[in-house]
């Protein structure tokens, strides 16, 4: 039995109560490769599994690249809600199949990013795609955030990033666009005279392109809000973003107790009041940073449901059943056989320390040995002590590389 004891770790509160009835939650993005996201398959169906242990009775589409026979095993050891109510997809041909026959029976679907239209038309979103999409273009920032609370910018089309050539590096680029992004695949930090010229060949696509300050940040915070169905705008809490030096995304921190500054949780306020106004309903995060000179700056928004939301929802719960006082939330991937990954896991749970999130099917990766990954919770009483915590981890020459 987990340190846990028989309590349920449920979440704060459900997707069900704060999406309503006759949804249906979708995190995939189209298969069509739309957007500045991850074009890594792998990557993209392992996120399908995230919203599982917070769905309540939600219908919720998922990749069969998620094993939920070992998935479900974990979530009953844990004590974690089983979903009620998930769909299952195989293929690019099974996946629009199935939003086809929600289309069809007239269920609204809940879109953590917009597709091009000839996939899932306008009226079958619960909020307007084109909100969404305005609402998420980074060029927006402006419209939904006061100005005293916005980095150092400006808009350029993609052609005149060589006139950057002789600026004082660092900067940061991003894709000015109103296709779909996210993980940091739209962004680059340009420290030199290589980085921008990769930045002009990756964003000759991009519609426009906006050229940022580079922030020394003291804090990086992820602030997350939901405006239920029936009007009511809720704080759902705040997580530490970890991103690596260059900026993509590897996970967060949540801390017991932790609630951020004045200044940091009435900006995240008033952008989402602000964003509601336009029709906004649907969880929200907001990337906030207090900068070292002293600055509250919001730097990205997110209107979907977030890599951390299931592990921030669910952590209330985890700290009153535990004694930990800090959780990491990140992904791993081993190429350990299966059984003995099971028992990793299994132990780990067992010892109270990991709360699973998903974990996959065994799959092959550019080599001859099969590869596991996981998604999932650390606890522990300090960041100390959860990085003593060895999870087994796909070996140097095996790991994804950014291309």
């Amino acid at each position: 039995m987990t340190q846990y004891g028989k309590q349920v770790i449920s979440p704060s509160i459900t997707l069900k109560e704060i999406y309503g009835p006759n949804h249906v939650l979708n995190p995939r993005p189209s298969y069509s490769g739309y957007g500045w996201l991850s074009k890594n398959q792998i990557s993209l169906n392992s996120s399908t599994g995230s919203p599982f242990a917070i769905a309540g009775s939600m219908p919720v589409v998922y990749s069969n690249f998620i094993s939920t026979k070992e998935c479900f095993e974990l979530y009953r050891l844990a004590n974690l809600t089983i979903p009620s109510s998930i769909y299952e997809y195989g293929s690019a041909e099974q996946y629009q199949q199935l939003l086809n026959t929600f289309i069809k029976n007239n269920q609204k679907l809940i879109i953590n990013y917009v597709h091009p239209p000839e996939e899932i038309p306008d009226y079958a979103y619960w909020i307007n795609p084109q909100l969404l999409a305005y609402l998420n273009n980074k060029m927006n920032l402006q419209q939904l955030v006061p100005i005293a609370h916005i980095p150092k910018r400006e808009t350029v089309h993609p052609s005149d990033l060589t006139s950057f050539q002789h600026s004082t590096f660092p900067f940061v680029i991003k894709a000015g666009t109103e296709q779909p992004t996210g993980g940091g695949h739209d962004v680059i930090i340009c420290t030199s005279s290589e980085d921008l010229t990769i930045a002009h060949k990756l964003f000759s696509a991009s519609e426009f392109v906006i050229v940022e300050e580079y922030l020394p940040i003291l804090k990086n915070y992820c602030i997350q809000f939901a405006k239920t169905f029936d009007g009511e705008i809720i704080y759902l809490g705040v997580t530490e973003q970890i991103t690596n030096s260059n900026g993509l995304y590897m996970g967060n921190w949540i801390e017991k107790d932790l609630e951020p500054p004045n200044r940091v949780l009435a900006l995240g306020r008033e952008i989402m009041e602000q964003a509601c106004a336009m029709g906004y309903r649907g969880i929200a995060g907001f990337d906030i940073v207090e900068t070292e000179d002293n600055r509250v700056l919001a730097i990205d928004l997110n209107f979907r449901f977030n890599g951390s939301t299931a592990p921030l929802l669910l952590s209330n719960n985890i700290f009153k059943h535990s004694k930990s006082s800090i959780l990491l939330f990140r992904s791993w991937a081993t190429n350990l056989p299966y059984s003995k990954v099971m028992n990793i896991y299994r132990r780990a749970i067992n010892n109270g320390w990991l709360i699973p999130l998903y974990i996959s099917k065994p799959y092959y990766h550019h080599h001859n040995k099969p590869v596991t990954r996981l998604s999932g919770i650390i606890a522990g009483t300090s960041k100390k002590a959860i990085r003593k915590k060895i999870l087994p981890k796909l070996p140097r020459r095996y790991r994804y590389k950014k291309k």
